[in-house]
């Protein structure tokens, strides 16, 4: 957690996206891979790299943003789901169309209106906490 903390701090501090910075990137999906246990500063990660990485950031990284959502979509209560809307914030306020297109061609969006779908109608296998977006 310490070493998280350190690395959003970095993030928060850097004036400019670096190689550094990007070559670092692809360990966030390690993490969530693993353990879900640090979403909050996963998330927080993650919305600071689409901010600061900009255009170059998603370029490199649409492909690990995807595979960090699919983790993460569905699979969260709704605190953790808080705190993934800050990247489905970022990443459409920052890129509406790339960032639309991302989570369509990932079947980011799939996951999402299943969960809904499924949650409207009250389906038995729908944990009704699971899903927090309408």
């Amino acid at each position: 957690e310490d070493a998280l903390v350190l690395w959003l701090s970095i993030l928060r501090m850097a004036n400019r996206y670096s190689a550094t910075l990007e070559g670092l990137f692809g360990r966030v999906l390690d993490v969530i891979k693993h353990d879900l246990e640090h979403l909050r500063s996963l998330m927080l990660l993650t919305e600071g790299y689409i901010f600061l990485g900009g255009a170059d950031f998603l370029k490199s990284h649409s492909l690990t943003v995807c595979s960090i959502l699919n983790e993460v979509v569905g699979q969260v209560r709704p605190r953790g789901a808080s705190y993934t809307m800050l990247v489905f914030e970022a990443l459409l306020r920052r890129f509406p169309a790339e960032g639309g297109h991302l989570l369509l061609q990932g079947g980011i969006a799939k996951i999402l209106m299943v969960g809904c779908a499924k949650n409207y109608h009250k389906c038995q296998d729908c944990e009704e906490d699971q899903i927090v977006i309408y």
